[in-house]
Formats: structure tokens, sequence, C-alpha cells
């Protein structure tokens, strides 16, 4: 039986979940159009869908060669498990592993010849080129001409999840909302990925479902950094939390393979199902817009990459870490007695929770005064 119609147990979140079902659906591709270079139709399925998913956009051996140049970037760092020659490049991590090193941004990894020959392919410069462009023009040909109608951001969103790690359910405008609106996120699995890895999840129907209106007026609107917030960024980790704010709104995942690609809307809710295999989720996330619109200067030229590693699922593994920490006994002696100097203190920042409850997504806590 095909896996995709096979029902499998996966965790989703924090909750274990049957695949396909109800609570999480199979996405359907739109490679056909692709193929014909319907770009009308791509962007009118765009539109109505917030999502396209589109199969084997990437040469396979492009994709290859990129993640074997990731591979071998944790395996200098000790964090592989090549127990045989085989299993070189499949990514299984050693038993100890629970944070992968932090590899965004503009760097020699990203910006290597083997990513970038995934991450910045010319089959998706020529698809964005098409889905940008305007009625008079037509998407180029190979070779692709100098005046491009899309443009691609400097920072490259490259990570390697590792296994009980997820990403929470949020909207990407609310970390990169200071250019243009028409700009769209393209998730590019680097190998071969199934629902048990870690696949990207849409909710669909988020971008415009009136049940969601509230929550894109509200957290849709929300800048991380200018409102000081304390977190991931990510809405909620809890996928039925913002399912059940439209009764059409359905979670859609897929197996994904190589040379797959997923691009979705500023205003699209998704997250990932969580990564229950040994091995390290593989991906990058690419943003590409109108070359004529403005951009976001976070993610151009030069770029304060200090700044960018403070939200999302490398957030939210710091916190994880932390936690741990805090839950370890500590020795009298670990503690010293120290009286805390007040002007250490960091200027108070803003987490989700608060925010989520002067929006009204949760009910004000009152807290017990003691008399």
């Amino acid at each position: 039986m095909d896996s995709a119609k096979r029902k499998r147990v996966i965790t989703f979140g924090k909750k274990q979940v049957e695949y396909p079902s109800e609570r999480l659906g199979t996405l359907r591709d739109s490679t056909e159009l692709w193929k014909n270079k319907d770009f009308a139709c791509l962007r009118a399925t765009l539109r109505d869908q917030g999502w396209l998913y589109l199969k084997k956009v990437i040469p396979r051996e492009n994709v290859q060669a990129g993640r074997e140049k990731v591979l071998d970037e944790l395996r200098c760092q000790g964090l592989l498990s090549d127990n045989q020659p085989e299993d070189r490049y499949t990514g299984t991590l050693n038993n100890a592993v629970t944070k992968m090193p932090f590899m965004e941004g503009k760097n020699d990894l990203t910006h290597s010849p083997q990513v970038l020959g995934v991450v910045e392919n010319g089959e998706l410069r020529r698809l964005f080129d098409g889905l940008f462009a305007t009625s008079e023009q037509a998407a180029p040909e190979p070779p692709y001409a100098a005046a491009s109608a899309s443009i691609t951001f400097d920072y490259k969103w490259l990570r390697a999840v590792p296994p009980n790690a997820y990403t929470g359910a949020h909207l990407d405008w609310v970390y990169m909302g200071r250019g243009c609106k028409e700009l769209l996120t393209c998730w590019i699995p680097i190998g071969d990925n199934p629902v048990e890895m870690g696949s990207l999840a849409m909710l669909n129907g988020s971008h415009s479902l009136p049940g969601f209106q509230h929550l894109q007026a509200t957290y849709g609107e929300m800048d991380c950094e200018r409102v000081g917030l304390d977190g991931s960024g990510w809405f909620t980790e809890d996928p039925e939390e913002v399912a059940e704010l439209d009764p059409h709104a359905q979670w859609l995942t897929a197996d994904f393979e190589a040379g797959d690609i997923m691009i979705f809307t500023m205003r699209t809710l998704h997250m990932s199902t969580t990564n229950i295999s040994d091995r390290a989720r593989v991906s990058c996330d690419v943003r590409w817009q109108p070359a004529a619109a403005p951009c976001d200067p976070r993610y151009v030229g030069q770029i304060d990459v200090g700044e960018r590693s403070k939200v999302g699922i490398w957030k939210a593994a710091e916190e994880k870490a932390q936690d741990l920490e805090d839950k370890t006994p500590k020795s009298p002696s670990s503690l010293g007695g120290k009286v805390v100097d007040e002007t250490s203190v960091q200027k108070r920042t803003v987490f989700i929770e608060e925010l989520k409850q002067q929006w009204g997504f949760l009910p004000f806590r009152v807290e017990a005064v003691n008399e």
C-alpha cells in the first residue's frame, strides 16, 4: 500500500495523530501546472490556497550535493553516527545530540556552491520569475536574462532539526514584514523527508477564511523585534488551537522527496510535524519577491546574524535547553548566595501569552494576592 494512503501514527506538535486523517490530511501537488509553465494558473492556485506544493523542481543530484555538504559540516562537529559506509549521508545522529548548530544567515556554508546549487537553483529562479512576472512579461528561458523579475534574500534559513524537535504554528510576516507584502517563502527539504522526519504542514485556508481574520489583524500584524518579543514568535505549539478557529480549516502535509518544494504566502499559517526519527532533518527556507519591490533590509547586504538568531526554532531549542538546566538541582556553592544586581537585569520584554491575552485569544489570569 502506498505510504501516503496507509495510516501511520506520527507526532504533530506534542500530540500523536494518524496520518493521513481529518486532523492531518495530504497536500495536493500542482506539479503539472509547473511542467506546463502555466504561471497564470499557478498564481491563481497560490492565491486561492495560500500555498503551492511542487514535486521534482530541483534536480535530485543538486539536492544530494547540497545535502552532502551540510552533513560533512555536521560530521566535522562530531554530531553524526557513521558506523557503516552506507550511513555516511543518512544524517543519523549520535544518541547524545539534542541541539544542532546555528547555520542560518549568509556564511561559507549557506553560500557554498553546493548549497546555492539547491537554494538558488536556476529552476527556482525561473519559477519565481514566472510567478512575479507582469502580464507583459514572460518567464525567461535558459540562459536566464540578467533583468530578472524576482530576487531572493541573501539570508538563508539553513537548518538541521534534531529528533523530537518541531516548528510551532506561525506566520512568516511577523519576522520579515518590513518589505513587500508579495514576499513568498520557499521551503526546501534537502533530501528525502517523510512525515516522520518533520515535514512542513500548511493550515489550508488560514490566509483567507473568516475564522482567521482576528488572528491576521493582531498576531499577523506583529513585528517580533519591534514589540520586544521574548520567545520563538510562534503563535502556538498546538496545531488544534489554530485549526479550531474556522471549521473549514485543515492541516495538510506530505512525504517530501529530494527536489520537492513548498511555496507559501506570508499570511499562511504553517508548522512542522515532529522529527521522530534518529536523523537530522536538513532543510532550508528561502525568500523570494518581485525584483522591483522594497526588501526587508534585515535580510539583504550586511546581516546581523546575532539578532536574527533570537526567534524561531533556534530560540525554542535554546529555551528547551535552559528549561532542562533550570530543573537540574543546584548545589549551594553553585548558587553562591549572591544578591542580584538590578542594573544587570535586562529591560522587560513581552511574551506571546501576554499578547494573546490582549488580543482575546487567552483569558486574563488574575494573580492571587496574599493578605
